[in-house]
């Protein structure tokens, strides 16, 4: 079967191209000292980072053989303008990790890269035209066009309503996967389980899309192999632009296989909820970057309170296989339901420890 084959391709050229990449981070010293910022690492030994270039390349280059090689079953709903793009923007999500792993930008560049990521695949024709209403029909958020060129027969517009929600909704994927890369594991099995699911989803009526199965089932397998590495305790880390890329593929993913934005908000949904609080924390509670780092992120509090690194990660596997269950079995208006209900939870379980925290701080204080 040819999901299994590129899954299984993807996985075995990751887990090949992993000790490489090791000894390249070992030779340039992009590596992962818990003698600097000791208190928010969970390992006690150096380790090298820019795994994400192992499972980028796999990616790469198992979808480079499918376009050589057999193009009828990648090419249908995706375009090659679409895969040129998303190659681009992965190209400077992998360059700018690199360098922000090893000399440590700002944060502007840290919003700025995954910024133009997504504007590169925006531009090259990614992109969610409408939003599907739960209670029946569509909007439709294509209808403001901006020209850009036009010369002779050829005519290049943009939907500003498009553009702008797509690269937001990639933007908030990145930083999704950029937030829950706290653990050994976690974001490579959370982002392997999710890409499963759309691979099962673009196989079933209506959506039939091989071609998106096919996609999904490469960076399914390039993240699976490259668990094994990252599995607690790990022997080396995505980097930057790999938590990067991880949100980044999901991302593109979900709006290629039909704008199935809320399908994939559902999968990670958890991961989505505990970005928004760390971000509305840090901007408007705490007054700093967006993406400075801190050990309140949800998979660091559920380790306060005594689960293991291994339980927590697979705690979160079994939330995104339950969230991918949901995804696929329910409808638009059902979903709309079931992503209020686990946002209602996740407010509930987050403001409870803060209340009974501020109570208690008040009654010492007294």
């Amino acid at each position: 079967m040819i999901y299994a084959f590129a899954f299984i391709a993807a996985a075995v050229l990751t887990a090949a191209a992993v000790p490489l990449v090791m000894r390249f981070a070992y030779r340039f010293k992009v590596i992962d000292d818990p003698a600097i910022e000791g208190e928010r690492r969970m390992h006690q030994h150096r380790i090298p980072l820019l795994g994400g270039i192992a499972v980028w390349f796999s990616v790469s280059f198992v979808t480079t053989f499918f376009l050589l090689v057999n193009p009828d079953a990648l090419l249908h709903y995706i375009k090659v303008p679409y895969l040129f793009g998303a190659f681009l923007g992965t190209t400077i999500l992998m360059i700018g990790g690199f360098i922000d792993d090893r000399f440590k930008l700002g944060t502007f560049w840290k919003l700025a890269l995954p910024f133009i990521a997504a504007l590169l695949a925006v531009l090259t024709g990614v992109g969610v035209n409408f939003i599907t209403n739960p209670f029946g029909g569509v909007w439709r958020i294509d209808k403001v066009m901006l020209p850009l060129i036009s010369v002779g027969g050829f005519s290049y517009a943009l939907s500003l309503g498009s553009v702008a929600f797509t690269v937001l909704w990639l933007m908030a994927t990145m930083l999704t996967t950029k937030v829950l890369d706290g653990l050994d594991g976690l974001v490579s099995g959370v982002v392997g389980i999710g890409a499963l699911v759309i691979v099962i989803l673009s196989l079933r009526p209506p959506v039939l899309q091989p071609d998106t199965a096919l996609m999904a089932a490469i960076i399914s397998g390039a993240f699976f192999g490259f668990l094994p590495f990252n599995w607690s305790p790990a022997k080396i880390f995505l980097g930057e632009g790999g938590s990067l890329f991880a949100g980044y593929c999901l991302g593109i993913l979900a709006v290629i296989a039909g704008g199935k934005i809320a399908t994939a908000g559902i999968i990670l949904a958890v991961p989505i909820l505990d970005a928004t609080w760390v971000v509305l924390r840090r901007v408007f509670f705490e007054h700093r970057s967006p993406v400075s780092p801190d050990r309140l992120h949800l998979h660091f509090i559920l380790l306060k309170y005594g689960l293991s690194v291994r339980l927590v990660v697979l705690l979160f596997y079994m939330l995104t296989m339950l969230s991918g269950i949901l995804a696929l079995s329910l409808s638009s208006l059902q979903k709309l339901y079931a992503a209020t209900a686990i946002a209602i939870l996740f407010i509930i379980s987050v403001a409870l420890p803060l209340l009974v925290r501020r109570r208690e701080q008040n009654d010492y204080d007294r």
